[in-house]
């Protein structure tokens, strides 16, 4: 295929695909499709916010931090999806059946063409991958809508590529884990240091006390009662030990003549 065929396909492309977005926003209404893209946009937001919150839970039955977080943002995603969209669903039929429902549509259309839009220039950052840069750049020049949509693609990867992803990337690494890991390892939690109340304390002035008494009453007996019964066995070695006191000789009296 020449570089003009894959160019006038490409805009046929991209019309056709804001063809397509234009009517399901006639159909759909302004009401409808606005607070179904409000719902998508509100269960991808609820998901990465609390989904750290909710993970714990689901660690008890699959203890697996990776795992445990995509069960808890799925559910998350799509019970908060599925009665924001039952929510804009009777919105649009109300508003449909009322006296503004062909202002609906006509706003409806201009929303479908604006979502296409933005649809179709994120679909652009996408094109390089498949495509070397000499073929993108071909494309983008001989294409009439291609330069638009270029442009118009930086806008949609500043919103979509770093906010999104941002968020993504903070909720996860906001996880109970916050250590490095392999996700597909069990958990393992850290050993609980005792904290001071938990610590053995040393003895009280009470206890010491009662200690001291006891060892007095039991221990100090025993200790001198070999002593006694020794003393009592051998008297007289005691007594020739111990230092005989005599009496000091007194002076002799002399009659002085």
């Amino acid at each position: 295929m020449s570089q003009a065929s894959a160019a006038h396909a490409a805009d046929i492309i991209i019309i056709a695909f804001l063809v397509i977005a234009a009517l399901i926003g006639v159909i759909s209404g302004f009401t409808k499709l606005f607070l179904n893209i409000v719902a998508w946009g509100s269960a991808i937001t609820l998901a990465l916010v609390f989904a750290s919150h909710i993970q714990p839970f689901f660690f008890q039955f699959i203890p697996y931090t990776l795992p445990s977080t995509i069960i808890a943002a799925s559910l998350i995603f799509v019970v908060t999806l599925s009665v924001l969209i039952y929510i804009s669903s009777s919105l649009g039929k109300l508003i449909k059946s009322s006296a503004l429902s062909g202002l609906d549509r006509s706003l409806g259309l201009i929303l479908g063409i604006c979502l296409g839009t933005f649809l179709t220039s994120g679909i652009f950052n996408f094109i390089p991958m498949f495509l070397s840069k000499e073929k993108y750049d071909n494309l983008v020049q001989n294409a009439k809508l291609g330069h638009i949509f270029q442009e118009a693609s930086k806008y949609s990867r500043l919103i979509a590529g770093t906010v999104l992803s941002n968020k993504l990337l903070s909720s996860f690494s906001s996880t109970p884990n916050t250590q490095t890991e392999n996700p597909f390892t069990p958990h393992q939690e850290p050993t609980k240091e005792a904290t001071s109340s938990e610590r053995p304390s040393g003895y009280g002035g009470e206890e010491r006390n009662q200690i001291d008494q006891l060892l007095q009453e039991e221990l100090v007996p025993k200790l001198e009662s070999p002593l006694i019964q020794e003393h009592k066995e051998n008297p007289s070695e005691s007594a020739k030990d111990s230092p005989s006191k005599e009496p000091p000789a007194q002076p002799s009296q002399t009659s002085s003549t």
